[in-house]
């Protein structure tokens, strides 16, 4: 699982538009590039997004973002 996918989450999870989220680290269509796995950010870049939704990168995080995938995904059906 993507970096990108884990900010999107977590943003749509605090309810922020994607111009909040992107406001004063990059552009707007930059921050849908890394949403939607077209680009790599530098891991400053990544930081960044990450302090402003609270959230941590850290190695377990491609399995957290499985796990809460599954049970949005769960929620959904």
């Amino acid at each position: 699982m993507d970096i990108g996918l884990l900010i999107k989450l977590h943003r749509l999870k605090c309810k922020m538009t994607q111009e909040e989220l992107s406001e004063g680290i990059v552009f707007l269509s930059y921050l849908s590039k890394i949403e939607n796995q077209k680009t790599n950010a530098s891991p400053e870049i990544l930081q960044l997004l990450c302090n402003r939704l609270g959230i941590e990168i850290s190695e377990d995080t491609d399995r957290e973002v499985e796990e809460e995938c599954k049970e949005w995904y769960d929620m959904l059906i």
